[in-house]
């Protein structure tokens, strides 16, 4: 944890009078609930697709752009091979449902899968993400987002840079993201990205309309 979340803590366990005896007890009660959608804007991914890095960098950014473009999952992309092409289509069943996908293979993903001969250089979750948070920030991805903590009855807004929050799992929210900021059918995405309920939609819905006012909040503003 940061020193800002260890101070919000330790004021809370002090105002509510909890001493190291029962400390476990108010752990079990404390929860980070990330309301907001983190994704990447269109802008930030042509940064991304025009990244020319040091290759163990490079290599990380072609990985989560492959998110990007097919909304998987990292536990996915590991598994794609030369089998998983179907000429327009990757065919893929999905680690976490069993479900099997097809997706497009845009022009971009085929360059990506090309480039490394479809053997993608995937390494452990954990050094891929710090690689991610190095290139990222080389890059000046700096937009900062929000991210809400509740304690207790209390919650704690932080807004923290892009590059300081990268994950994989953010290529998924933002293939999604863009999707539907593009026009593309709520249930069409669906079909992309394997979800089967419309409330696991929504928070991608809403963060896609943010996106799209931005953008009409930037043409209102040029002469």
């Amino acid at each position: 944890a940061d020193i800002q979340f260890v101070g919000i803590l330790e004021y809370w366990l002090k105002r509510n009078k909890y001493t190291p005896y029962n400390l476990a007890e108010s752990l079990i009660k404390l929860k980070e609930d990330k309301k907001d959608v983190i994704a990447w804007n269109e802008k930030e991914l042509k940064i991304l697709e025009n990244a020319n890095l040091k290759n163990h960098l490079q290599n990380q950014v072609d990985v989560f752009l492959i998110g990007c473009y097919t909304a998987l999952g990292i536990s996915d992309i590991k598994r794609i091979t030369k089998d998983s092409n179907e000429g327009c289509y990757i065919k893929i069943r999905r680690k976490k449902t069993g479900k099997f996908l097809r997706i497009p293979i845009l022009s971009q993903t085929s360059r990506i899968l090309e480039k490394h001969d479809y053997k993608l250089p995937c390494i452990s979750d954990n050094k891929g993400n710090e690689s991610l948070k190095e290139a990222f920030k080389k890059l000046k991805i700096n937009r900062k987002v929000n991210i809400t903590r509740m304690i207790g009855a209390e919650i704690f807004d932080e807004y923290k840079p892009l590059s300081e929050v990268i994950s994989w799992h953010k290529a998924r929210k933002t293939a999604i993201t863009i999707a539907l900021q593009k026009g593309i059918p709520d249930h069409t995405v669906m079909q992309l990205s394997g979800h089967s309920k419309y409330e696991s939609m929504k928070p991608y819905i809403d963060k896609a309309d943010d996106f799209l006012m931005q953008e009409m909040m930037e043409k209102l503003n040029k002469p």
